[in-house]
């Protein structure tokens, strides 16, 4: 029974996690963001699957221990990405205003005059 609660908090705390994403990037970008994070959330989902199957052994002789790192790893993981995302800067608006020609471009890149 408890590991039944485990899987349902953690699982609702993730598609919550994800709803706001969606909403916040849907108020304050445009509404293909939002989406993006759906596809992305749903890429996650099908790789996180391929993983478990393929360590499926490793995690049948070890389950309750792996199910605590696995929901820790989730509790660091979004207060983590949400500081990243306050850092690494984005240029959507600049290069949605200016064009994709005024997008930086790498190291030793001459621009044509």
């Amino acid at each position: 029974m408890r590991l039944a609660f485990l899987v349902l908090t953690v699982s609702a705390s993730v598609l919550g996690y994800e709803l706001v994403l969606m909403r916040a990037l849907s108020l304050a970008w445009w509404h293909h963001f939002a989406y993006m994070v759906v596809s992305v959330a749903l890429l996650g989902f099908g790789v996180s699957g391929v993983a478990v199957w393929a360590a499926r052994r490793l995690l049948e002789r070890h389950r309750d221990a792996a199910l605590v790192v696995l929901a820790i790893g989730f509790e660091v993981s979004v207060p983590a990405s949400f500081a990243l995302s306050q850092v690494v800067s984005s240029a959507v608006f600049q290069l949605a205003s200016a064009g994709w020609h005024a997008a930086p471009k790498g190291k030793g890149h001459k621009r044509a005059r």
